[in-house]
């Protein structure tokens, strides 16, 4: 679908761009980490770890928000 638009090259609205960025990752986010989780990979128990993926997670987060910030004021 996003693949279409880039080469249709569509101009959408900010809001449109953001609420398909949005729930195109937290789709993206959910199915990896189910995937995750039914493999077994993601066992995470002791209390240091849980906290590491946590504050690295924010960051992420973070680091998101401020570039959606950039893309909306035109900096980018």
């Amino acid at each position: 679908m996003i693949g279409v638009l880039v080469a249709a090259d569509f101009r959408l609205a900010q809001a449109v761009v953001v609420a398909l960025a949005l729930v195109l990752g937290f789709t993206h986010g959910w199915h990896n980490g189910t995937a995750l989780a039914a493999a077994g990979v993601v066992t995470i128990r002791q209390a240091w770890t849980r906290i590491a993926v946590r504050v690295a997670g924010s960051w992420i987060g973070a680091s998101g928000l401020l570039l959606l910030g950039w893309t909306l004021s035109g900096r980018a």
